[in-house]
């Protein structure tokens, strides 16, 4: 038999371990607590353990060199996303289930998720558990190489059947069925379901699940759109050839096949809405009409949540009421958009959306091109009547609000010269020129034409403002922003211009308020 048992990562997840710890198959195992403690080293201050806990471990280590052993789901969480950042070989996870269904269970996930850090329910265990890993896997927070396996826990054998104590289940007439439990948990994603313990010939089984993960994933590997073949690669060091990978498997293949695929979401919802605490709630709302926010300070809830309530805000206008949809289609389609960015990515992520359409909310209030909102900084000034954000209307706020949404749909992390440097495919495709800012126009096309089809009537005028977002044309907007300056001084206001050009100076002024939310975060937003 061939095995090569360093090749994978093994995850035990069993809350009746003791703690923490890596547990090697050199090292002592820890005595069963039924036999009492034994001589033991003390090395990692375990003696004994549950019997089935290594009963389990013995299964584990007969055929994987190691085990990481976690006695809580924040642990296994954390210790899974160190993994995805730093492993790119398949982890298996194992999953302790208790048998009858634990309260809490129909939860649909947790509160209080932050990107940038692991869940906020420490206490998430069992079936919860399970559905969140495979919520992360599927949503990409997690590699798809992740495979979950449930067993379950606290089960009365001798009762299968209605059988008697000893009888063992094979001598019934009635052949032993699959059960509602172990058909719950693969509907919530595992891949095999088991009984603890886990008898040592299922480890072969086990081994095999990661096989299976590793050839899916190299089958979808074929031609990249952001590097070179995938052909190329296997000729490489597999430390040169795993640098790009990443950049590989997350532009357009994935991207722009799967991006209009509906989404399970990790929210906790009442209805279609997130589950967010009133006092939260008036937070959000001051937040947002203020000058003041902070996109970090909020979990990816409540910057939907955001996202929502300014669009709500923008809706309400009666010359945009053709473009209204429900509040639970809003929600699907900032849940879609959400998806579309990688929270791996440090900068160019749904955080750094939501800021950038919060700046554009507040400039738009600031122009009085939105009506008054309740909440925020307070009145100002009345807009001098010359002023040239006059000529905006609420259908502009409500595309300069949709497009700061999408400016960054499916941002690889790497900026235009990168791509171009490369001679990546994508950058091919867009002849070098703004080649991320026209992937984003194609590829969030893709998701309002699923969620929000009205707004394809604003394509045009959507397309201009995400390209003016190419830093690389920067000083070409500065001299268009200094003609429009000198004509608006000449012509005494905008009072004598044509339709035709005040269409070309309203697209100017929406790409140049655009350009500036983009950047507003290195602008000190202190009170």
């Amino acid at each position: 038999m061939i095995m090569y048992p360093a090749e994978y990562n093994v995850v035990y997840v069993d809350r009746r371990a003791r703690h923490d710890r890596v547990q090697h198959r050199e090292d002592f195992l820890p005595s069963p607590i039924s036999s009492g403690p034994e001589s033991y080293d003390g090395s990692d201050g375990v003696q004994e353990e549950h019997e089935e806990v290594v009963q389990n471990l013995q299964c584990l280590l007969s055929i994987f060199s190691s085990v990481s052993i976690c006695a809580s789901g924040s642990s296994c969480i954390s210790l899974l996303l160190d993994l995805d950042k730093n492993d790119p070989t398949p982890t298996l996870v194992l999953l302790d289930i208790p048998w009858e269904p634990q309260p809490g269970e129909e939860m649909s996930g947790h509160e209080g998720r932050h990107d940038s850090g692991v869940a906020a329910a420490d206490m998430i265990y069992g079936l919860p558990l399970l559905k969140f890993i495979c919520i992360e896997v599927e949503n990409r927070r997690m590699s798809g190489l992740v495979v979950p396996i449930a067993f379950l826990v606290n089960r009365d054998d001798s009762a299968i059947n209605g059988l008697s104590n000893g009888q063992p289940f094979w001598s019934n007439e009635k052949p032993h069925l699959i059960e509602a439990r172990e058909l719950e948990c693969i509907d919530c994603g595992a891949v095999d379901v088991m009984m603890s313990p886990i008898p040592k010939d299922k480890a072969k089984a086990l081994y095999v699940h990661c096989h299976r993960a590793r050839r899916n994933v190299q089958k979808s590997r074929k031609v990249s759109w952001v590097g070179v073949d995938e052909r190329a690669d296997e000729q490489k060091p597999a430390r040169e050839a795993s640098e790009y990978a990443y950049l590989r498997e997350k532009m357009v293949s994935e991207l722009m096949m799967d991006i209009c695929k509906p989404k399970k979401t990790v929210f906790v919802h009442r209805g279609n809405q997130p589950r967010i605490p009133s006092g939260r709630m008036e937070v959000i709302r001051r937040s947002i009409g203020s000058w003041c926010f902070s996109a970090h300070d909020f979990t990816d809830e409540e910057l939907v949540v955001c996202a929502s309530l300014m669009l709500e805000h923008a809706l309400q206008v009666p010359e945009v009421e053709e473009f209204r949809i429900p509040s639970d289609k809003i929600m699907d389609f900032l849940t879609a958009c959400r998806a579309s960015y990688n929270p791996k990515i440090p900068y160019h992520n749904f955080r750094h959306v939501v800021d950038v359409l919060q700046a554009v909310f507040y400039f738009l209030l600031r122009l009085e091109a939105l009506p008054a909102f309740t909440y925020g900084d307070g009145p100002v000034a009345r807009v001098s009547q010359r002023s040239l954000s006059n000529i905006l209307t609420p259908l502009d706020a409500l595309t300069l609000l949709v497009v700061a949404i999408g400016h960054d749909v499916g941002h690889p992390g790497v900026n235009n010269a990168f791509l171009i440097t490369l001679k990546a495919p994508l950058a091919q495709v867009y002849n070098d020129r703004s080649v991320l800012e026209s992937f984003h126009c194609a590829a969030f096309s893709q998701v309002l034409r699923k969620y929000w089809p009205k707004c394809l009537e604003m394509r045009k005028a959507m397309i201009d403002m995400i390209l003016a977002t190419d830093m690389g044309l920067h000083f070409e907007y500065m001299g268009k922003l200094e003609k429009m300056k000198k004509k608006f001084d000449e012509d005494g206001g905008s009072g004598s211009w044509d339709n035709k050009v005040i269409s070309e100076h309203k697209t100017l002024i929406c790409a140049l308020l655009i350009k500036c939310a983009d950047i507003s975060n290195v602008v000190s937003k202190s009170s």
